[in-house]
């Protein structure tokens, strides 16, 4: 009776633990989201005619600090990095004469062209090895024929529009994002430019590019997935170890 006891025993304990093996692991996911935003501010580009003065720009930067995964929750699997941007970029382009210097009965003219540019990056620097870019354009041109003692011309736009990408992390080895703190690097450069000022030979026009209303914002989110033992699987895997318990001390008895 005893020997037949220690044997059903023993095979409970056999196939509990075999379901315990053949029950899988719970993947699971989890998130993290971090704003990131550039204000709005004014850069100028200003020339005479026949001048050839160097780009004007600004850059700004911001490093946003994420956490890592901990490894204390299960088995990293994967890793998603994307952002989601909105921006705006303004261009104004101007251009005057107010030099007394004209022939009879020849109006003064004035004629410019210029471009406002907004460049957004977003690097990984740590773990490194990744990167994006978005380059946006407003490109102005004006021209206009005044009096005989002055004339001026303008030109301006608006535009808008969203940038959102993921960071390519296929060369990344999933251990360097492991107990660990995230950089991502976001850097805004704004550049304007006078290409072209001035008409005719009388090198007497000035000419002013203007880039404004040039915000960039968004958020970025880090998501992993890892996976961890289901509680059921612990749990057979409990009953196993008790039953081959009570199976040795049945069999001393």
């Amino acid at each position: 009776m005893g020997n037949k006891f220690v044997a059903r025993a023993l095979g409970s304990a056999v196939l509990l633990a075999g379901i315990s093996t053949v029950a899988q692991a719970e993947i699971v996911t989890m998130e993290q989201t971090s704003n990131f935003g550039f204000q709005s501010n004014s850069v100028f580009d200003y020339e005479r005619q026949g001048s050839n003065n160097p780009v004007s720009s600004r850059t700004d930067s911001q490093t946003v600090n994420m956490a890592g995964f901990d490894s204390s929750l299960g088995d990293l699997i994967g890793v998603d990095i994307t952002f989601q941007s909105g921006w705006s970029l303004g261009g104004q382009l101007a251009a005057w004469d107010d030099v007394d210097n004209y022939w009879i009965f020849d109006k003064e003219k004035v004629s410019a062209e210029g471009y406002a540019s907004s460049t957004l990056s977003v690097e990984l620097t740590n773990p490194s090895r990744s990167e994006e870019e978005a380059i946006r354009t407003v490109q102005n041109s004006c021209s206009r024929k005044g009096n005989l003692y002055y004339a001026q011309c303008k030109d301006g736009d608006i535009i808008s529009g969203d940038f959102d990408e993921s960071l390519d992390l296929a060369s990344i080895d999933l251990s360097e994002f492991l107990d660990t703190t995230l950089a991502l690097d976001f850097e805004r450069v704004l550049t304007s430019e006078i290409t072209s000022c001035g008409w005719g030979s009388s090198n007497d026009d000035e000419c002013l590019m203007e880039n404004f209303a040039n915000q960039w914002k968004g958020a970025v989110t880090v998501t992993y997935t890892y996976d961890i033992p289901e509680p059921t699987t612990l749990a057979l895997f409990g009953l196993g170890l008790m039953g081959l318990g009570l199976a040795r001390r049945n069999q001393k008895a």
